[in-house]
């Protein structure tokens, strides 16, 4: 994060993300699906404390704690969205 930036390198984790989620998508056997996936997986690891240290940055002290808190249930609502779309 440092060497490039957090924004670029933010950037990039959110291109990978979506490239790679993009490859998984089209992916014409289990083995390509899976390879995407963890690939795409690199991308939504590098994205989460370079999204949460941006929050800490750009939120007033006072407020920082909610705003942190919000980020992290954004998260996990994602979360439980996508387990019940794979369920149904």
């Amino acid at each position: 994060g440092d060497l490039l930036g957090r924004k670029r390198t933010l950037c990039a984790a959110a291109g990978l993300l979506a490239g790679f989620g993009l490859l998984a998508a089209a992916a014409p056997d289990l083995g390509s699906l899976v390879a995407a996936r963890l690939l795409a997986g690199v991308g939504v690891g590098a994205s989460v404390p370079l999204a949460f240290s941006h929050m800490a940055e750009l939120t007033p002290a006072e407020a920082r704690g909610k705003f942190l808190v919000l980020l992290a249930s954004c998260w996990m609502v994602g979360h439980i969205y996508a387990a019940a779309v794979g369920w149904a």
